[in-house]
């Protein structure tokens, strides 16, 4: 149960995938120990089942049931709110959760009763069982977050890299991973340390390094390469457990790389204006983005105005802006 509640599953595809695990590890655990032949763990408020875990056979504990059910009490089937159909051999247990929230813990036996001492042994979980299952809440809505953060740089092109004090590689997200291995002449070797471009770049970098360690606010921005771009910049006062530092990286997604139909249905335009609009947020002129396109030079001119007329838009320059500064990276 304390396994499930801190997350301690290894090799699940997903933090879902880990607290189903874990907690039908706990319902296989208790049910071996209580020689029970099922076992039911749910979470319900207001007549809605949030979370359902089963070990074995379907408990047959409705609803309607676990509703009538007093909380820190062991139920057995006798004592159980009345339900029409057959009555196994069962233990029960309800715990509040809070906000009209609570746990029904279920156990089943289809040959012989319950001994005294499987009761007690449900009866123990009384005050664990709430402190485990909001627990176990809490950790994965923290990590769902997590997740979603992580998300959401890995859509703006940036990424985190933990750094010692003397700037050896201590972790880095799967984006940093990503930004380095695409930076041609940057690497990270297999001590640990990272291999730039050129010695200027080393020792600026050297000097941004010893700024975080001091706690120096400047914020200074490295530019590691300029095709394709990419820059790192160490967190204002980053020195964290045991002096770690951290530096965010961030080389920024060409607009090529969003889904055309989501640019144009986003902006209110064509799919070959949308083009256009793409190759103008990645740097081209309208004469290069013309002879990109295989279009004439009156064409890219006649796309823009209409362009700059549905988007409300004053020139090119207001175009990018709109683009670059969209939630369309997000999506």
């Amino acid at each position: 149960m304390f396994a499930a509640a801190l997350g301690t599953a290894t090799g699940a595809a997903s933090d879902s995938d880990a607290g189903d695990a874990l907690w039908l590890g706990f319902l296989a655990t208790l049910a071996q120990a209580t020689g029970a032949s099922a076992a039911l763990l749910r979470i319900e408020q207001h007549g809605r089942v949030k979370e359902l875990w089963q070990h074995g056979t379907p408990v047959p504990l409705s609803a309607a049931q676990s509703l009538q059910m007093r909380s820190d009490r062991v139920y057995s089937e006798t004592d159980l709110p009345a339900e029409p159909g057959p009555k196994p051999y069962a233990r029960a247990l309800k715990s509040a959760l809070g906000q009209g929230e609570f746990a029904a813990l279920a156990l089943q036996r289809d040959d012989r009763d319950f001994r005294a001492v499987d009761g007690l042994q449900l009866s123990n979980l009384t005050p664990f069982l709430p402190q485990a299952l909001l627990g176990w809440r809490r950790l994965r809505d923290e990590r769902l977050g997590a997740a979603r953060d992580l998300g959401m740089l890995r859509r703006l092109g940036a990424g985190w890299i933990r750094f010692t004090p003397a700037g050896n590689i201590l972790d880095l997200s799967v984006t940093a991973q990503e930004l380095i291995a695409a930076t041609p002449r940057l690497r990270r070797r297999s001590d640990g340390w990272l291999e730039f471009p050129d010695s200027a770049t080393a020792q600026a970098f050297q000097t941004a390094l010893l700024a975080a360690q001091s706690g120096e606010e400047n914020g200074r921005v490295l530019a590691i390469s300029q095709d394709p771009p990419l820059e790192l910049v160490f967190h204002a006062g980053a020195a964290q457990d045991g002096g770690a530092l951290t530096a965010y990286l961030r080389g920024p997604r060409p607009a090529r790389a969003l889904p055309l139909a989501q640019i144009a249905a986003s902006l209110g335009l064509s799919r070959s204006e949308a083009r256009l609009v793409q190759l103008l947020c990645d740097g081209f002129s309208l004469q290069d983005a013309a002879t990109e396109l295989g279009w004439t030079a009156e064409t890219a001119r006649s796309a823009s105005k209409r362009i700059y007329a549905r988007m409300g838009a004053s020139g090119q320059s207001a175009v990018i802006r709109a683009v670059l500064t969209s939630a369309i990276w997000l999506a």
